[in-house]
């Protein structure tokens, strides 16, 4: 008995240790005014945007209202370190489609994997992708599962052709860690190698901030940072739909 106290004992100590000399990157998103603004002026554009403002044409009493920003589904975080391996392909995994969107907006996943879209909608949808070719439309009714293989890392538009303003976004990407997002933007990234790593933010089809962190050497400390987003200088980020991927540049 004490043989066996002692080895539960030595297991547990070696667990807490190894978890302790992780790494760990804790962060903060925040978008600028100016961002913010441009956001307005891109929805502006489009006919389905107009619905997001307090009118449709700035009257000159009320401002239009920028559109609103879910950072736990509609922006996604990667962090690929410099001397680290490809992320590895994932389980199949499930993806909603519930009120005319996916749960989350933003998938995040990793060549070679499998996604199954999952309609939990009272109608029925035609998913598909202008930048896959095995994506095509097809009827899904509630309750079905409609598996799509992503072999090649991109980013792709999901759309609906019975609803036209559906959209969501599917990023298949060989950074090895997704970091969580929260409702307020905060994002963290646990059990990291040292090293340095590049962290990317993804939003509306682009990839809309870098920034660069480093892992300390001892592994016990935490590396915070806080990305701040202002709007796109000149073309960044892949086309979506196009299969392209800037992420790792």
């Amino acid at each position: 008995m004490r043989l066996s106290a002692f080895l539960a004992t030595f297991f547990i100590a070696v667990f807490i240790a190894g978890a302790a000399d992780a790494g760990r990157v804790k962060g903060k998103i925040v978008l600028s005014s100016d961002y913010l603004e441009w956001l307005t002026d891109q929805e502006r554009e489009a006919e389905s945007a107009r619905r997001a403002s307090y009118w449709r044409e700035p009257n000159g009493v009320l401002p239009t209202r920028p559109p609103a920003v879910q950072f736990d589904s509609d922006i996604a975080v990667v962090l690929r370190s410099d001397d680290g391996k490809p992320g590895q392909p994932n389980k199949v995994k499930t993806v909603k489609v519930r009120a005319g969107k996916l749960e989350p907006t933003v998938v995040v996943t990793h060549p070679g994997s499998t996604l199954r879209f999952k309609s939990v909608d009272p109608f029925e949808h035609e998913l598909y992708s202008p930048g896959l070719d095995d994506f095509q439309p097809d009827r899904q009714t509630q309750g079905a599962f409609r598996p799509i293989d992503f072999a090649q890392e991109g980013t792709f538009e999901v759309r609906c052709r019975l609803m036209p303003s559906f959209v969501g976004y599917v990023v298949v990407t060989l950074a090895q860690v997704v970091a969580q997002v929260s409702a307020d933007g905060s994002f963290s990234a646990e059990n990291l190698e040292k090293g340095q790593y590049t962290i990317k933010v993804f939003h509306r089809g682009k990839w809309i901030a870098t920034e660069r962190v480093e892992v300390s050497e001892n592994h016990r400390g935490t590396a915070f940072v806080e990305i701040a987003v202002k709007p796109p200088s000149g073309e960044q980020g892949g086309s979506p739909g196009k299969g392209e991927d800037k992420s790792q540049e």
